[in-house]
């Protein structure tokens, strides 16, 4: 049910924004956090192409990349 709401609201923010003479792109990102098991713990210990590459077998449109801070990621 809260999928069907979703789906909704996001369908009011795309009128409301071309109402206003705009074209809507609606851009969704999942961030997260991880444990680092690296000896140095101020940089990225995930294997971000691996990872990819696993996720590119879904068919999923989107990226896992790092963030700004260590053992932060972002899927967009």
């Amino acid at each position: 049910m809260l999928d069907k709401y979703a789906k909704i609201a996001i369908e009011i923010l795309q009128l409301q924004i071309q109402s206003f003479g705009f074209t809507p792109i609606v851009h969704f990102e999942l961030e997260g956090g991880y444990k680092s098991s690296n000896e140095t713990p101020y940089s990225h210990s995930l294997d971000f192409v691996a990872a990819n590459l696993a996720l590119d077998k879904y068919g999923l449109q989107g990226e896992l990349k790092p963030e700004f801070w260590p053992c932060q990621w972002e899927w967009a």
